[in-house]
């Protein structure tokens, strides 16, 4: 009696098991409602975690109080598949459980708190094509560590990456003319910046509490415009610009007493690969073993974005 009791949990609990995975199955339309009532764009999401969202345009604005279609099922990877244009507001507010997300090159914009708390997230690559990123897009990412910015970018939102704590290095692209407040925020392992030659302003408190930032390099021979935006960062940082000069004469000075020359003209970009040169040194003139993606080495005489 007792062997078909345990019989019949074991099949019972086997039966609840595969109940659990299938019910992981769901689809739907989530887009924008105001174009053919949202079903342009549809979304899947498959017994193994995967929610695939598919077809033409923009995927629908959502809130903050669990209104995403998606809300209430357990997923782990994202894929956008080519075709979508934008990711709307809210659309993965604080989901955790997010490893991975694959964006197309069709995709433009990313919406204000798209990704807001998504601490399972570790890297993102984002596309060619991609031209904005909202206020606290990616706000509270705790676990994100490398992003890849393109060249398309023009608009980073307020706060989009503040308390990325575990973000080390950055590379802003020529492309992206003004920083906005709180961007990179209280990102406390954050330890080099590299700012492209167009950057004219940064705002308020955007590398405010950046308390591990030891190097940044802004390539603009004119200083951008400041408005407390390096406070509490470490007392050791360096500066790295064009025209030391200038820069000592701007109010870069009451955030950074160490500022360096460097020729934007001879920095060049590098592939790091496993044919990694034999030495290369920091731009305070020390032996790196272990460059960083982003930051900027002397290799063999030459002035290089790793």
């Amino acid at each position: 009696m007792k062997m078909k009791q345990r019989l019949l949990a074991i099949v019972c609990a086997l039966f609840a098991m595969q109940t659990m995975v299938w019910a992981q199955e769901a689809s739907g339309y989530c887009g924008d409602p105001s174009v053919n009532e949202g079903k342009d764009v549809k979304w899947e999401l498959s017994a193994d975690g995967v929610l695939t969202i598919s077809g033409v345009g923009a995927v629908k604005n959502c809130t903050w109080d669990s209104s995403a279609p998606w809300t209430g099922y357990q997923f782990t990877s994202v894929v956008v598949k080519e075709g979508i244009t934008k990711i709307g507001l809210a659309a993965f507010y604080y989901s955790p459980g997010i490893t991975s997300i694959t964006l197309p090159n069709s995709l433009t914009s990313i919406g204000s708190s798209a990704f807001f708390g998504c601490s399972g997230l570790t890297g993102i690559t984002f596309p060619d094509s991609l031209m904005s990123i909202g206020e606290s897009a990616f706000a509270e990412c705790s676990g994100l560590t490398s992003i890849t910015f393109p060249n398309s970018l023009t608009s980073i939102g307020n706060g989009a990456f503040n308390t990325c704590t575990s973000l080390t290095s950055i590379t802003l692209p020529n492309s992206v003319t003004s920083i906005g407040e709180s961007v990179f925020s209280r990102c406390s392992g954050l330890t080099s910046v590299t700012m492209g030659n167009s950057v004219t302003n940064i705002r308020s408190g955007a590398f405010k509490g950046c308390s591990s930032l030891s190097f940044v390099t802004c390539l603009n021979p004119v200083p951008p415009t400041l408005d407390n935006s390096f406070d509490d960062i470490s007392e050791n940082a360096t500066l790295y610009v064009p025209d030391v000069e200038a820069y000592k004469a701007s109010d870069w000075a009451q955030f950074f007493t160490k500022i360096e020359q460097i020729d934007p003209n001879e920095i060049r970009g590098i592939k790091a690969d496993k044919n990694i040169p034999a030495i290369i040194h920091d731009l305070g003139g020390r032996r790196v073993t272990e460059p960083v993606k982003g930051r900027i080495y002397i290799v063999d005489g030459k002035t290089v974005v790793w």
